[in-house]
This record gives C-alpha cells, sequence and structure tokens, in this order.
C-alpha cells in the first residue's frame, strides 16, 4: 500500500499543512474563490478532493478569524 499524500502535497506532511496553505490564499485574495481547491491541487499536487476538505477547514477558521467578536464577547 503506498504512502497518503495530504492536501500538502508532500507525503507525512499532515492535513495542517494544507489548511495553512489555503489560509494563506484566503487572506491574500480576501476570502474564498471559486475554483481554489482545483488551482491549489494543479499548483502543489495532490487530488481536488484533499484540497476540498482543507478549504472546507480552512474556510471555517477564515470566518471565524474575519467576524467581529459579539459585545461582552472575550
Amino acid at each position: 500500500m503506498g504512502r497518503r499524500r495530504w492536501a500538502s502535497g508532500v507525503a507525512g506532511a499532515g492535513a495542517g499543512a494544507g489548511v495553512q496553505t489555503v489560509l494563506e490564499e484566503l487572506r491574500r485574495a480576501g476570502g474564498y474563490r471559486r475554483g481554489l481547491a482545483a488551482r491549489l491541487a494543479r499548483e502543489h499536487g495532490g487530488s481536488a478532493r484533499m484540497w476540498e476538505r482543507a478549504v472546507s477547514d480552512a474556510r471555517a477558521v477564515y470566518e471565524r478569524e474575519e467576524r467581529p467578536a459579539a459585545p461582552g464577547a472575550e
């Protein structure tokens, strides 16, 4: 059985590396753009499906970062 390639395109690098790459792209672009997973798959290797999972996770993080805190929340 072959080694699994994560969203970073590097075997054994862990899924977090792909999420970090996507977060950088989201911040640079100012948010999500359609086709991001496919573009990252072409540029960094790995399947579009792996990148779709990384995009989904990174979008959740990005949206939490961008959402202003509710009054009284810490």
